[in-house]
């Protein structure tokens, strides 16, 4: 007896969840359940999956043919056509697996999942699945690819499972003997066992896109050095300034498995690192790289730094700490010209040399802006122009220097017009 469910009756909805979510997201979240369910595994696995890349089947109705990639979902066992004719199938999906993610890692666990789409007797489900050669052009009924593995142990589950629903089988040795040989695909026969067949109450149809969920053991290299001249890790007194450029270097310490560093100074999206704008390779294998970053904010900043191996395999993450400068100008007026509808002197001075000019913003606190502008910096640094303010109103005046290379963070003063 193959697969796994629980006690139910046919709920179509599945069917839908899983046309809109796909296979690949369903049968996540079934590893997620998978391994919330299963023995603990050591601290540092990760999860890779794979999906089918073509579906076939053998009829026996038609024993010296195979239907490769046939349009609508799948049969195994017994099945009536729209004519009334009986015929009886073995299903065969081939998964893609993940080669880059797994070579040369220890696998815990390999499930494979699929969907029924149709099927009854769930509790007395009569499916078997083992692992075959790879389906051809001349695989039939009568020649079927041959055998590679015993029927695969079914997955139980201890939660609600619709009938028809999600089934799915241990593949462990499977896969890591199709790793081990450097195979990209791994095929696995569906069929109803030979007692039960012909028996129409035990056919059933599968959606035709499964997934291949592999649980293995991370190898994590080790994370890089980070040092800067500029930005020394965590001192007391805060150093040059938010959004002002300072050169970091990072150092893989001779660990040859490196080739490149990727950094943050908030969280690591996803993707490839290669494709990331913040990624820099090293000079050499196991080498160094420098680059020139501006921390975005002031106070406490974090650098995150993280080895890239050639592969693309993610390292260990070096967390660089900073205390950072403000950069924000000062403004400042004579509070007793505040008045609607009359020009306001304003002066900006920089907090940093080399300022070329400031720009400013003012708006009504909660509402619209009323005014923009841009003036340019004198011989010292400081700028003076004039605001005016229409209506008696608390206002915000946010101000920005401009240098030769970055510009300043913001600051925000509060005007109100009596």
């Amino acid at each position: 007896m193959g697969g796994s469910g629980s006690n139910g009756s046919t709920q179509p909805t599945v069917r839908g969840w899983w046309r809109r979510t796909g296979a690949g997201a369903a049968a996540a979240l079934l590893a997620g359940t998978l391994a919330v369910v299963g023995p603990a595994q050591p601290a540092g696995a990760e999860f890779a999956s794979g999906t089918t890349t073509s579906w076939a089947y053998t009829d026996i109705r038609t024993p010296l043919e195979v239907q490769l990639d046939p349009a609508g979902d799948v049969p195994a066992g017994a099945w009536r056509d729209e004519s009334g004719g009986r015929h009886i199938a073995r299903a065969y999906a081939t998964f893609g697996i993940p080669l880059a993610e797994l070579a040369g890692r220890h696998i815990y666990t390999a499930t494979v999942v699929f969907l029924e789409t149709a099927g009854t007797g769930c509790d007395d489900r009569q499916l078997e699945a083992r692992v075959t050669d790879p389906v051809t052009a001349q695989t039939s009924w009568v020649s079927p690819p041959a055998p590679r593995s015993g029927v695969l142990e079914p997955e139980v589950f201890d939660i609600p499972i619709p009938c028809p629903g999600i089934v799915a089988w241990q593949a462990t040795g499977p896969i890591r003997e199709a790793v081990s040989a450097g195979e990209e695909t791994l095929t696995v026969e569906l069929q109803v066992p030979r007692r039960h067949m012909a028996d129409l109450a035990h056919g059933r149809r599968f959606f035709p896109q499964a997934n291949l969920s592999v649980e293995y053991e991370t190898r994590p290299l080790p994370r890089p050095e980070v040092s800067s001249p500029d930005y020394p890790e965590q001192t007391a007194v805060a150093v040059l300034g938010a959004r002002i450029p300072g050169e970091f270097t990072f150092d893989a310490g001779g660990h040859t498995g490196t080739v490149g560093f990727q950094w943050s100074w908030s969280s690591f999206g996803g993707g490839d690192p290669f494709q990331s704008d913040e990624f820099v390779f090293a000079d050499e294998p196991g080498g160094t790289a420098t680059v020139q970053l501006a921390p975005p904010d002031w106070g406490s900043q974090t650098l995150s730094v993280r080895s890239i191996r050639a592969d693309g395999v993610i390292g260990g993450t070096r967390r660089y700490q900073i205390l950072v400068q403000d950069t924000a100008p000062s403004a400042s007026w004579d509070p007793a010209q505040v008045a609607a509808g009359v020009p306001l002197p304003v002066t900006f001075t920089p907090v940093v040399d080399d300022v070329l000019r400031y720009e400013f913003v003012v708006e009504v606190v909660g509402g619209a802006e009323v005014a923009t502008g841009t003036v340019p910096a004198g011989p010292d640094g400081t700028a003076t122009t004039t605001i005016t303010l229409p209506a008696p109103e608390l206002y915000f005046l946010r101000a920005q220097s401009v240098h030769p290379d970055w510009t300043s963070t913001e600051s925000r003063f509060l005007l109100f017009v009596p």
